[in-house]
């Protein structure tokens, strides 16, 4: 399943939510540790099995606090030198999106693999010569919907 939304305005907009805000009504979080201890990522379940499109957005959004170095790949990404989480990662790439006049999309995909939904979110920019696509890949799993933080991959090229 694969599919895209055309980005205009709303490119700002979900770049703040990615870096600030996290969850919606789709997706389920709860707190692994008591909110007085320091911060450990809290659990995400998506709302359907397979994940939707928009299950795939509003997961990513409540995770945007898993750090970069969860996976070689995404080490030293972002648009920034100081991106530290995936949150920041995509936010960076969002903001860049603002250009009424440049193509944009958000792209998700979901696949099937063993006892996981590999879920997939790319934002694509393309303006005259300046052509670039770059992601997320992460893992749901079947058997409870629950999002597993040390899948995050940084994926894309430009």
């Amino acid at each position: 399943m694969r599919r895209g939304l055309p980005l205009r305005a709303s490119a700002g907009l979900l770049a703040v939510a990615i870096s600030g805000c996290a969850g919606g009504a789709a997706v389920s979080t709860t707190p692994t540790t008591p909110a007085t201890t320091s911060a450990a990522p809290a659990r995400v379940a998506v709302a359907h099995l397979p994940p939707t499109a928009k299950d795939v957005i509003d997961a990513l959004l409540a995770s945007s606090q898993v750090p970069l170095s969860v996976d070689p790949s995404c080490a030293g990404a972002g648009t920034e030198p100081g991106d530290r989480t995936i949150g920041r990662y995509l936010a960076g790439f969002l903001a860049e999106l603002s250009d009424p006049e440049a193509r944009n999309a958000i792209e998700t995909s979901v696949e099937e693999r063993g006892a996981v939904w590999v879920c997939r979110l790319f934002v694509r920019h393309a303006q005259g010569e300046d052509v670039w696509r770059w992601g997320v890949e992460f893992s749901v799993r079947k058997s409870d919907g629950l999002v597993q933080p040390e899948s995050f991959r940084c994926l894309g090229a430009g």
